[in-house]
């Protein structure tokens, strides 16, 4: 009774110890799925293509009008003079004022506006720069997809090479015990005067070369998985290759021959063909930017001062409040002559 019993015990206990000695293996199409979504390369890359996407956003804006609102009140003298000038950006605006005598008083004035500024027409300069904006996220997605085939051929490469290290140490196990038989049986024969006892050194050798053969397949193996878990981030102990990929992949090598090679989606000549393609976008962009521009302008703004129509300074609090109103609506168009030189040696850089 006792014996059924142990049978049955050794019978419930020996798959899971057989599950515990051979770890389950991962397999190719799941590692690289892996390796897309968790190598740090990719992500890096990933992150560049929303960065020039929200840049392509940006430029997209470009066409909208400037419409600003201002408000400014302001107490000081109103002294004025006859005569042009330039202002230089710091003058100040003092309008009307030209007496015989200068007037030292207190004056107070506000004034506020709404300005319109529009680029209505630049003769394709907007359109350019959407373009070469769109090609400079085309290369960042084609540089995606040429560093995630990058890193898939180097993962299969890795992963059939650990494949093989798995059955060169599966090899090189048997082959150690293989040779510690021989050894046992040179020993017998040794003691019974049959072998001489050199022999016996020759087959110690034989076993130490094994073992050291076997330590470096072993180092080469854990020096794959390392690298696969950086890219993949899967625990490097949990990397055990499937041995039948290769026999797998070996029945269908014509579908892999080089006379069916796709040159025309290659991921790296997509990628040149992008940064082509992005080269021409800038360069008309450059013929683009230096082109007419056709501007719609406009304005309304309220004034009021301190001082009135008649010339008579008034209590400042008089100056608040807007007195009157103006608005000013106009279409022109701006070229700058020597843009025709720039734009040459623009294109030549």
């Amino acid at each position: 009774m006792f014996s059924i019993r142990k049978c049955w015990l050794l019978a419930l206990l020996l798959p899971a110890t057989v599950n515990a000695q051979n770890p389950k293996s991962i397999g190719l199409n799941a590692l690289l799925d892996k390796v897309s979504s968790n190598a740090p390369a990719l992500m890096t890359d990933a992150a560049a293509i929303q960065i020039k996407q929200a840049q392509a956003s940006d430029v997209k804006s470009n066409w909208l009008p400037s419409l600003k609102l201002n408000y400014q009140a302001d107490i000081g003298t109103n002294n004025n003079v006859a005569g042009p000038y330039f202002a230089f950006g710091i003058v100040p605006s003092n309008s009307r004022g030209v007496r015989t005598e200068s007037n030292s008083s207190a004056t107070l004035v506000n004034l506020g506006i709404a300005a319109l500024d529009w680029e209505v027409y630049n003769f394709g300069a907007y359109g350019a720069a959407n373009k070469a904006a769109a090609a400079d996220v085309d290369v960042e997605q084609k540089q995606f997809e040429q560093s995630k085939y990058t890193l898939e051929a180097t993962s299969i490469d890795n992963y059939l090479q650990l494949g093989l290290l798995q059955d060169l140490i599966t090899i090189q196990e048997r082959n150690i015990k293989r040779n510690q038989e021989i050894r046992r049986s040179i020993q017998a024969l040794a003691r019974s005067g049959i072998r001489a006892g050199v022999d016996t050194s020759i087959a110690e050798a034989e076993i130490s070369k094994s073992r050291l053969t076997y330590i470096d397949l072993v180092n080469q193996q854990k020096q794959i998985q390392i690298r696969l878990s950086a890219l993949s981030n899967i625990p490097a102990n949990d990397i055990i290759a499937d041995t039948t990929t290769q026999q797998t992949l070996a029945k269908k090598v014509a579908e892999f021959s080089l006379f069916n090679a796709d040159t025309v989606n290659h991921p790296v000549i997509n990628y040149y063909r992008s940064v082509y393609n992005s080269s021409l976008q800038k360069e008309n962009l450059v013929k683009k930017s230096y082109s007419p521009k056709i501007m719609l302008e406009a304005a309304a703004w309220g004034r009021g001062s301190s001082i009135d129509a008649n010339d008579k300074f008034g209590p400042l609090g008089t100056g608040w409040g807007f007195d009157r109103g103006n608005y000013l609506v106009g279409v022109g168009i701006s070229y700058n002559l020597f843009d025709i030189n720039k734009r040459r040696l623009k294109l030549n850089t």
